[in-house]
C-alpha cells in the first residue's frame, strides 16, 4: 500500500487549521500542522512532507521568507510550497503556487492535485 501523501499545514489560526485538515483528509492526504513558519521548519527537519502550504500572513517569519527558507535548502528546494493568502496575491514569492482564500473544498482540490498525484 502506497503510503499517503504528507501535507504540511502552516496558519496561525486553530479554526482554519482544523478545516483546511479535514479537507486534506477528504483527500486522501494526511495532514500536518504548524502555527508558525518557525514550527514549520523544526517539522520539516524530523519529517519530509510532500508539499507545504502556508498562509502568507503568520506571526514572527512570514510564509514568503518561509518558502524563500526552504527554496534556498538543497534538500528541501523541490518539495512543492503553495502559498494562500485572504490579502491578495503577493507581488513576488518563491512559492510554487497561490490560492486566495477564503476558498472552497473544490478549489483546494483542484490547487494541490498536480503536487499530491501519485503516479500509478
Amino acid at each position: 500500500m502506497t503510503p499517503a501523501v504528507r501535507v504540511l499545514i502552516v496558519d496561525d489560526e486553530p479554526a482554519f487549521l482544523r478545516v483546511v485538515s479535514a479537507a486534506i483528509r477528504t483527500l486522501g492526504c494526511e495532514p500536518v500542522t504548524a502555527e508558525d513558519a518557525e514550527t514549520a521548519l523544526e517539522l520539516l527537519e524530523r519529517i519530509r512532507p510532500d508539499l507545504v502550504l502556508t498562509d502568507v500572513r503568520l506571526p514572527g517569519m512570514d510564509g514568503l521568507a518561509l518558502a524563500r527558507n526552504i527554496k534556498s535548502d538543497r534538500e528541501l528546494a523541490s518539495m512543492p510550497v503553495l502559498l494562500m493568502s485572504g490579502y491578495g496575491r503577493p507581488v513576488s514569492h518563491a512559492g510554487d503556487g497561490f490560492l486566495a482564500k477564503p476558498f472552497h473544498v473544490d478549489e483546494l482540490a483542484a490547487f494541490i492535485g498536480p503536487y499530491v498525484a501519485r503516479p500509478s
